[in-house]
């Protein structure tokens, strides 16, 4: 190992070696014993204390420094010497020969040896001291720059106004995504990274603050190898030579920072439509029972035609009796912070009361004061409704009775109550063969559209019912909640008519929708409907996916000479033949004209083409009737995994008409 150049195994009984080396440095060095002795000196530091190496032998360290740096110099080295410090730097005035004082950095380091300890001294005069300073400096800024998150840069502006790049920072560049060289000869190619719409706000910026002098700060977006990204820019100017301006900025990346404000501002944009639009009244009040908020329905509710409510409370808004009611409800939020939901009433301008159900709660701000947060929805009419419809309960059940549509009270167990009699007429049961017996074992379960019969909403739906007679029949039921004279829910009523002529016409119509109703196979539509399908899944498990289009050959030859009703029984036919060929996961359709493609989950591009092979020979193997030999060309092509599905169905249908091409009645894959 070496120290400052000279080898830290050197003992006092080496210092002959140790001044040889001394005497090569370019700098100016001198070789001390523990005690202050000059050990050696080299010419450099002869020269720069005016004496030469043999007098600096004969001397001791503090006949060299002027007496006022004595101590402190002495105690730094001690303090060296002790291990305190690795290494010294310390600026110290030394005597010249001629008496002047000199100001120099002195840099030091402890050499352990063999006989004692010896002290390197290397001295840099004060202009040169200063210069490796500034270049420390230069260094750490540096270093600073280039691991803090943003890129810096310095651009001088000439007195013409012809900008150049003087410093840009690794991170900078790395932003940009320009070279060094490039940008330091072309300033414009930084220019270039602005997106066009920001282009001219940041030229007019930057043209002002030029003019002016004055900071410059910007927000915008740059794009980078085609992705748009968000920067901060500020810079600072100062005086350079020959007139120039000198601007040192900084730019960072806010990116992240303005997609937060832009999702941040959407969820308020949301919020602001939500309060605005629903007919729920919002609000919040602080302690005082002002209105820090209220949503449009609230205002609605509350004004008087003098403007907002905000800032106003309800003792201004209400009559007294009514504010006082709920400014004591509102007190008790603050006082206990808990949530209390009640039934409120306020008066209707239009005579009377309405009634709303109220719920309060406190929100707590850290910093600021405390609030309520008010919901408040009016039940007036379905209070008016539950009433008419207890009353009504009798006239209720006179209609149920006499009624085609089969009407059931369920329990809250699930169990039938009562029934109509016209169930008989509709399915064959007698009304006391249901009663006790659970919904679930004659309503039958259909999928996702099956009814709940707990749920304590309103329920429209279709489902499956079992005759007497075995037979199973479609019914549209309608479920609501059922609710004794005192508003209380306590099951529900279930009513249903018959419905299996137009689940048939229904199915009849998604049959015609999803069918080709010359061929019988799948349509376009369907076929687009099941690919998708099939794409989704094939991306999800990685499984292989191939398509095959075949085109019927000289198919307007075969209607022109024999007619359209022998060409459709041809169609027909090549249907038939290809159809017995596939598996039953397999989906088969007309694509269009005398087009029909073939998808093939699961299916590799080989296998595809293999097939292909194989339906090609089945219809050229034997003739149609009335038109004898017909001949079919083939297209494949296996899906790209993640491919878009318009490149998927552009490559089959260039490999079909490759086969066309090629001569027709063959197979083309790829």
């Amino acid at each position: 190992m070496t120290q400052n150049g000279l080898p830290t195994n050197a003992g006092l009984g080496d210092h002959h070696s140790l001044a040889q080396v001394l005497m090569q440095a370019p700098v100016a060095m001198l070789l001390l014993r523990a005690d202050g002795t000059v050990l050696a000196a080299n010419q450099a530091c002869a020269q720069l204390l005016g004496r030469d190496a043999a007098t600096l032998h004969q001397l001791q360290l503090i006949e060299l420094i002027l007496p006022d740096h004595h101590v402190d110099t002495c105690q730094l080295l001690q303090e060296l010497l002790a291990g305190r410090h690795p290494t010294l730097q310390h600026h110290t005035r030394w005597l010249h020969a001629d008496g002047q004082p000199l100001d120099a950095l002195l840099l030091a380091s402890c050499l352990p040896g063999g006989d004692g300890q010896l002290l390197i001294l290397q001295l840099i005069a004060s202009g040169d001291a200063q210069l490796w300073r500034d270049r420390s400096r230069a260094d750490t800024a540096l270093s600073i720059t280039e691991n803090i998150p943003a890129g810096t840069y310095v651009i001088g502006i000439s007195p013409m106004g012809s900008p150049r790049f003087t410093f840009v920072s690794d991170r900078w560049l790395n932003m940009l995504q320009i070279e060094r060289d490039a940008v330091l000869a072309d300033p414009s190619l930084a220019y270039s990274r602005f997106h066009p719409d920001d282009v001219d706000a940041f030229t007019r910026l930057q043209d002002e603050v030029i003019a002016a002098r004055k900071p410059l700060a910007w927000e915008g977006r740059i794009v980078v190898n085609g992705e748009t990204r968000w920067v901060s820019i500020e810079s600072l100017p100062r005086d350079g030579l020959n007139g120039c301006t000198i601007w040192e900025g900084v730019m960072v990346d806010i990116t992240r920072r303005q997609q937060a404000l832009a999702e941040l501002q959407q969820e308020r944009s949301l919020l602001h439509t939500v309060l605005t639009h629903i007919d729920a009244h919002v609000y919040m009040k602080d302690r005082q029972g002002r209105y820090l908020y209220a949503n449009p329905s609230t205002e609605k509710l509350l004004g008087t035609g003098q403007g907002s409510v905000q800032g106003r409370s309800d003792t201004d808004l209400l009559p007294p009796d009514v504010a006082s009611a709920i400014r004591l409800v509102d007190q008790q939020v603050f006082r206990l912070g808990v949530p209390c939901r009640l039934e409120e009433s306020l008066p209707d301008p239009a005579g009377g009361e309405r009634v709303f159900l109220t719920e309060k709660l406190l929100h707590r701000q850290p910093g600021r004061g405390d609030c309520l947060i008010g919901f408040s929805t009016d039940i007036t009419d379905l209070r008016r409704a539950s009433q008419q419809l207890a009353a009504s309960e009798e006239h209720f059940r006179l209609l149920a009775e006499n009624s085609n549509d089969v009407v059931c009270r369920i329990a809250d167990d699930g169990c039938f109550l009562w029934i109509s009699p016209s169930l008989t007429t509709t399915l064959g049961w007698h009304p006391d063969e249901w009663i006790g017996r659970q919904a679930g074992e004659l309503l039958l379960p259909s999928g996702a559209d099956s009814p709940n019969p707990y749920s304590s909403s309103s329920n429209r739906t279709r489902e499956q019912v079992l005759a007497r007679d075995g037979s199973v029949h479609w019914v549209e039921s309608l479920s609501n909640p059922y609710r004794n004279a005192q508003g209380q829910p306590v099951g529900r009523v279930l009513s249903f008519r018959l419905i299996d002529q137009q689940v048939a016409a229904e199915q009849q119509l998604q049959q015609l929708a999803t069918t080709d109703p010359l061929t019988g196979v799948a349509n376009r539509r369907q076929l687009e409907s099941q690919i998708r399908q099939a794409v989704v899944r094939a991306d999800r498990y990685a499984e292989p996916l191939s398509l095959i289009l075949a085109d019927v050959d000289h198919f307007k030859a075969i209607n022109d000479g024999h007619g359209h009703q022998t060409g459709d029984q041809v169609l027909i036919a090549f249907c038939r033949r290809i159809r017995q060929q596939l598996r039953c996961s397999d989906v088969f359709g007309r694509w269009g004209g005398e087009e029909f493609l073939i998808l093939l989950p699961q299916g590799s591009l080989s296998s595809a083409a293999a097939l292909a092979e194989k339906l090609r020979q089945l219809i050229a193997a034997s003739p149609f009737p009335q038109v004898g030999r017909v001949t079919a060309s083939f297209g494949v092509a296996a899906r790209i995994p993640h491919e878009p599905d318009h490149a998927w169905f552009q490559r089959v249908d260039s490999q079909l008409y490759a086969a066309k091409t090629a001569g027709r009645n063959r197979v083309h894959s790829g």
